[in-house]
């Protein structure tokens, strides 16, 4: 008795993780995608993402093309088969590991928030001998002696 329960807990909470990954960036991207029109790079990685990873495993896994069983199958838990269907498994779990891909963007853009800034307004970098000149948005000009120096520099700004 206790263990159908924490099973179907489990079950339950795999299902709303799955789908919570799955659909809550969509509204997300499409708003950023609408409003922050310089940020579309974001959404065009995650639809790649989700493609790759639809094309590259989760058909073939789902579906059980090369020597397996389909997900169906698999699984022992009807209450996953019933709410997480194979004909849209595939499509879920691809959508989940986009939404992987945007949380390492995060990490990313919060671990190095000020330098990625730096680098949206930095137009061209020359490279000249030892020498690094740095073209910004706003016309200004730098230079530095090696470009060792110019990394240390924009690293902590």
């Amino acid at each position: 008795c206790c263990a159908l329960i924490i099973a179907f807990e489990d079950d339950v909470l795999t299902i709303f993780v799955i789908y919570t990954l799955a659909l809550v960036p969509i509204p997300l991207l499409i708003i950023q995608f609408t409003f922050r029109p310089g940020l579309r790079w974001i959404s065009a990685v995650y639809g790649y993402s989700v493609f790759l990873c639809a094309v590259g495993w989760e058909i073939w896994w789902t579906f059980g093309i090369l020597y397996g069983d389909p997900v169906n199958v698999r699984r022992e838990s009807k209450t996953l088969n019933k709410f997480i269907p194979q004909s849209i498994n595939w499509l879920v779990n691809s959508l989940a590991d986009g939404t992987v891909t945007l949380l390492g963007i995060l990490l990313l853009s919060l671990y190095r928030a000020k330098p990625l800034a730096k680098l949206y307004s930095v137009h061209s970098i020359q490279l000249r001998g030892n020498d690094v000149r740095v073209s910004g948005s706003q016309g200004k000009r730098e230079q530095f002696d090696n470009l060792t120096e110019y990394i240390a520099l924009t690293q902590y700004v």
